[in-house]
């Protein structure tokens, strides 16, 4: 409100600006570690793979950093069921294209991409971007509480571990599979329900 009632170049007003963005950090900081510190005990459902990238692609089409970004979705072309707690992996997924369209500096290339393991235990999605990759170093941290690359006050270190957490509770896994100059690849992983009858027959025979 006192914002609202100051003229844009009055002697407070950046400092005003300041304080306000400041605050909202602090809340962001706050809401995570409460996030962090009360993660749940999974709900699962058994839901179809590529219905992750559809939703959180639907949840984040208002998002003006994608205004620059090419978005390509290499989804299987066969349905393949996994179980989990399906608002908790969008919410990671979500966070992953996030981060990776941070890593792109909001240009580039962002490939989303849906596959089966070579046993078909598990099914897996792929966040590929085409940013400067992640430090030798900093690839063992990412997934430590608090850790970040991001520069201060952008970035609170739990999203990723977080992720870490929610992928455990879900029978999953998640890592960096492949990082570099070119750009970086993160994965997760989760156990498949059942795959379609072609797929089944294919097992089988």
């Amino acid at each position: 409100m006192i914002r609202e009632k100051l003229e844009q170049d009055h002697p407070l007003s950046q400092h005003l600006d300041y304080v306000l963005e400041d605050a909202d950090r602090c809340k962001n900081i706050v809401k995570n570690l409460l996030a962090y510190s009360r993660q749940s005990s999974p709900t699962k459902e058994a839901f179809p793979l590529n219905e992750l990238v559809t939703e959180s692609l639907r949840l984040l089409h208002d998002q003006r950093l994608f205004q620059h970004v090419e978005i390509i979705k290499e989804l299987i072309n066969f349905e393949v069921l996994i179980r989990a707690d399906k608002t908790q992996i969008c919410q990671v997924v979500i966070n992953l294209i996030l981060n990776a369209v941070d890593a792109m500096e909001e240009q580039g290339t962002l490939r989303l991409k849906t596959f089966i393991t070579q046993d078909k235990k598990m099914a897996g999605f792929s966040v590929i971007d085409t940013g400067s990759g992640i430090s030798g170093e900093d690839v063992s941290k990412i997934f430590d509480p608090f850790f970040t690359t991001k520069e201060p006050g952008k970035g609170t270190g739990l999203g990723l571990s977080m992720a870490y957490g929610v992928l455990e509770e879900n029978q999953g896994r998640i890592y960096v599979e492949e990082t570099g100059s070119s750009g970086t690849t993160i994965t997760l992983e989760l156990p498949v329900v059942t795959l379609s009858n072609e797929i089944l027959f294919d097992s089988i025979g």
